[in-house]
């Protein structure tokens, strides 16, 4: 199977798997933690009270937030079929395919793949090879929420992100200690019954089903069973405990892309660029080893080095309306980095985007030309200028 016919398989479970984890969690929590672990086991009605109410209200924010991501419609961000007038009429800068083959060789770039058929592709525009769209400010495609994550939905994405973790940790915090007393009596009990020590003497176990981290966990498994059959605490059965540990790494998950997506942001680059660039290093020592062995460097190869290069071609418009000069931004120079505060506000991280009912308003607001950062804006025009004096010294003519 190809990966992204994985891919496709893989996120038509993922979201009903995480809908129906949502509702299980909020069944037990609302209707047995709550009212009666805590409630009454623990003689705290009041405080059995407040954790149901907080359950309910909680994990229905996240189910929100995920279907809110996961009901993103299918055509969002993708870019007309034509520029805009001020870019057809070449009135502001703007994104080329390439260097200019002879003068007055102007060119937006188009992408061919998939349904695109030849649409225009603006700056900061990637094509989604799952959905087979380009998307003007795509992120990634996430899986969990079987959708692409665009720029004017990052703020409700981190929101989820940011919320699910303290939330997790506050409705397994009153199970903590319990389960893991629990734990040690259901490991010690698979050790001790006559019927399930026969596990931990089979040879095959430090094998099937999955090495030796199935083996103990096989053997938990079997000591919490047969736990709940001889000491029936349904509060703290085995489900209850798979409850906290899905939910532990789904928190993990979250707190992870929480962190590399802000950081992410912070430096003006979306997640797709950091995965290009990781690309483009690879290659670039794939080459170097080729080179160093004396073998010829394919031109795959090259041309994939050229695709994934940072370095981008920009139409600036200088002179008589309609005329300019193509000038490329340098390589180590990241083009749309406004520095931290902008480059937040840009992708809609601006006052208390982390509401949750902000956070769902969030709305398709399309850049179909991103603004570059200042000081290329002014080196671009510099060049421009320096290129254009340059070639009517020569006395070359130019549309």
């Amino acid at each position: 199977m190809s990966g992204h016919k994985a891919t496709w398989a893989v996120q038509q479970l993922l979201p009903p798997a995480l809908l129906t984890y949502f509702f299980w969690a909020w069944k037990i929590c609302t209707f047995e933690i709550g009212p009666t672990f805590i409630g009454k086991t623990l003689q705290h009605p009041l405080l059995g009270a407040t954790y149901s109410a907080f359950a309910s209200i909680s994990l229905g924010t996240l189910t929100l937030l995920f279907l809110r991501l996961y009901l993103l419609p299918s055509r969002q961000g993708i870019p007309p079929r034509d520029p805009p007038d001020d870019i057809q009429l070449r009135r502001v800068i703007f994104q080329v395919s390439g260097p200019p083959k002879y003068p007055g060789d102007v060119k937006v770039e188009r992408c061919y793949k998939d349904e695109c058929k030849g649409r225009w592709k603006p700056a900061r525009t990637r094509h989604c090879s799952t959905c087979k769209v380009c998307r003007v400010g795509y992120d990634h495609h996430c899986a969990f929420f079987a959708n692409c994550l665009t720029a004017p939905y990052i703020s409700l994405f981190l929101t989820l992100l940011l919320f699910s973790p303290p939330i997790f940790f506050l409705l397994s915090l009153p199970l903590l200690k319990p389960l893991t007393t629990r734990t040690f009596k259901a490991y010690h009990l698979s050790r001790t019954d006559p019927t399930l020590k026969e596990w931990w003497a089979w040879s095959w176990s430090w094998i099937l089903p999955a090495g030796p981290v199935g083996r103990y966990v096989r053997g938990l498994w079997i000591g919490w069973r047969r736990l709940d059959v001889l000491d029936p605490e349904k509060e703290l059965r085995a489900g209850v405990m798979v409850m906290v540990l899905v939910g532990g790494l789904l928190s993990l998950i979250c707190l992870a892309l929480l962190i590399s997506s802000f950081l992410l942001i912070q430096d003006g680059r979306l997640a797709v660029d950091r995965g290009r660039q990781l690309s483009h290093m690879k290659l670039q020592k794939t080459i170097l080893k080729l080179h160093s062995k004396s073998q010829p460097i394919p031109t795959t190869l090259q041309q994939s080095l050229l695709e994934l290069s940072e370095q981008e071609w920009f139409f600036v418009p200088f002179g008589p309306p309609g005329q300019g000069e193509i000038v490329f931004t340098l390589p180590d120079v990241k083009p749309y980095d406004h520095g931290s505060k902008k480059n937040r506000e840009l992708v809609g991280l601006k006052g208390w985007w982390f509401l949750p009912w902000k956070a769902m308003k969030a709305a398709e607001v399309n850049v179909w030309n991103w603004e570059l950062a200042e000081g290329v804006q002014i080196r671009l025009r510099e060049e421009a200028k320096m290129m254009r004096l340059e070639r009517m010294r020569e006395g070359e003519e130019y549309d």
